[in-house]
């Protein structure tokens, strides 16, 4: 059995690292940098100004605080998520620095005999970073392997954990792809974040498990607790 630890949806505010429990995963959900100076408002821009500001926090106050972290858990993996610029490929020309983590970009690992898969990937947000459209995320679907212990998504599924708060419009905005899939792939967990008022434990229409780990409020107030899980591998 492994103990995993989830969070999401940082926006540059880091948990203490004693809120953190010691376990032998931290798997982080995408939304880790912030995209503007933290305490104000305006953002850095959609740009590669923007992506150059995130490298430089990545290689200094993320990289020491992930220093901190592993004197309470083993190993840590992430996904990127939409307001991550500096992660996705060949965007701005910003490489992202090598840190001490994995990310996973429709990957799968095997870690403790658990097969996890990441993705970051999410609908309807043209402009930003890591977007699909309805046939990139259909196709994106289609390729995520079934019957995993852990699915890693930025976003979560159409229908469970993404009705938005009055002020986006109050209306539901997960993947209609990922949701039409769930069913056949089956996994045991699927952890996300992105709407960050969701927070908390959900299950779909297949009965499968959602955790909604988003560090951050719909205000953008850090506070939520990570989750931590006992996960077996399915195969045992």
């Amino acid at each position: 059995m492994t103990r995993i630890v989830a969070t999401s949806d940082l926006h540059g505010f880091l948990p203490d690292p004693l809120d953190i429990p010691e376990a032998d995963l931290l798997i982080i959900a995408g939304d880790i940098c912030p995209d503007h100076p933290i305490g104000k408002r305006e953002r850095y821009g959609l740009n590669d100004n923007g992506a150059s500001h995130q490298a430089e926090w990545l290689d200094g106050e993320f990289r020491r605080w992930l220093d901190r972290v592993y004197q309470r858990v083993d190993r840590v993996i992430g996904i990127w998520g939409n307001h991550d610029f500096v992660g996705e490929p060949n965007r701005f020309g910003v490489e992202p620095p090598n840190l001490d983590m994995a990310f996973l970009n429709d990957e799968t690992v095997e870690i403790d005999g658990l097969k996890i898969h990441g993705t970051p990937w999410v609908p309807g947000l043209p402009r930003w970073a890591f977007h699909g459209s309805e046939e990139f995320l259909k196709a994106r679907a289609e390729s995520i392997p079934s019957d995993l212990d852990i699915l890693i998504s930025h976003g979560p599924p159409y229908g469970t954990a993404d009705f938005v708060a009055p002020q986006f419009g109050s209306l539901n905005v997960g993947d209609r792809a990922l949701a039409g899939a769930l069913g056949s792939l089956n996994p045991g967990l699927l952890i996300c974040g992105h709407i960050h008022e969701q927070y908390g434990l959900h299950k779909d229409e297949n009965g499968v498990h959602i955790a909604n780990v988003s560090y951050v409020d719909e205000n953008y107030v850090p506070g939520n607790k990570p989750m931590d899980f006992i996960v077996e591998p399915r195969s045992a």
